[in-house]
């Protein structure tokens, strides 16, 4: 009789237990859908905004921000939209201030380091957009950085094949922007893969002459070195960058939260997801002076 009662209290244990279990995984769905349904609120009722908000206050940043908006033209802009709207016609003109907002943040981390892979197909599907009016295109990159953003593929993707590259994108994003939910809901969750300790001991003992060689994008434009220098010194002098993504790694995986939440990508309100990656280039690669785009760019895509 003890015996069937101490069986007794421990399949009641057990039920407890998987019945909190279950609890507690609910609840944290429950939250992540709640976070996207707030996110997707907000893309739906407003616009983005018009300037960027900069984790740092570098020599120059301002300035060059300034420089990138103002190479846009606004006939250039209406027709990228306006085409965007013809084709996505179950999304807004807000859908695409959002967008752009984040291609221009893109292009922004693209004119001051090397490599800056494409996380998103719905913000990449605006750059291509760009690209097809190649004149367009060519003058923005020009008035902007006096160089051509390239557009390639990338044989890495955002599930792991290359996370010291993802890992590489969120150290770069991080130390210029502020990374908040709706960074998730572009760019998939942060901190999931652990920034190379490499990166940090070259920031730590090596000069600004071999950081610019290995890091950022090679320009002859003052205003454009006097950031990337700025850059430099600031990460240089706070070295709790490091730690903090450290910590937010650190937390991530204790949590096991290793996948994205299903609507990370924007899949319910866009077109795309953000499951296909591509990444620019400072290289300056050829290419004919064709008027469009086909769905998948070379290195020359876009370069004349």
């Amino acid at each position: 009789m003890g015996s069937l009662i101490i069986y007794l209290i421990i399949i009641i244990f057990a039920v407890i237990v998987v019945v909190n279990l279950s609890n507690r995984h609910t609840a944290k769905e429950n939250s992540q859908i709640t976070s996207m349904a707030r996110i997707k609120d907000e893309l739906e009722t407003n616009i983005a905004p018009g300037q960027f908000v900069f984790q740092a206050n570098i020599e120059g940043i301002d300035e060059l921000e300034s420089k990138l908006h103002r190479s846009f033209t606004d006939t250039y802009i209406s027709q990228i939209k306006q085409k965007y709207v013809d084709e996505n016609s179950e999304n807004t003109e807000r859908h695409f201030t959002w967008l752009f907002y984040e291609l221009k943040r893109f292009y922004f981390m693209a004119a001051i380091f090397k490599e800056i892979p494409m996380y998103n197909l719905d913000i990449d599907d605006i750059w291509h957009k760009m690209i097809m009016y190649t004149r367009d295109y060519q003058s923005f990159c020009h008035d902007f950085i006096g160089d051509l953003i390239h557009h390639q593929p990338n044989a890495a993707d955002d599930d792991g094949k290359d996370p010291d590259k993802r890992a590489l994108f969120e150290f770069y994003y991080s130390v210029l922007f502020e990374v908040d939910e709706k960074t998730a809901f572009w760019h998939n969750p942060f901190y999931r893969y652990r920034l190379d300790d490499q990166v940090r001991r070259d920031f730590q003992r090596e000069g600004i002459a071999f950081l610019l060689e290995k890091y950022f994008r090679e320009t002859d434009d003052p205003l454009l070195y006097k950031v990337q220098t700025g850059l430099i010194e600031y990460i240089q002098s706070n070295d709790q960058i490091f730690d903090e993504m450290d910590r937010n790694y650190t937390k991530k995986k204790n949590k096991k939260d290793v996948a994205a939440p299903a609507d990370s990508s924007g899949a319910v309100i866009f077109a795309g997801g953000a499951d296909n990656t591509h990444d620019s280039s400072d290289s300056s690669g050829g290419g004919d002076s064709s008027s469009s785009c086909g769905s998948s760019c070379g290195s020359g895509c876009g370069g004349n």
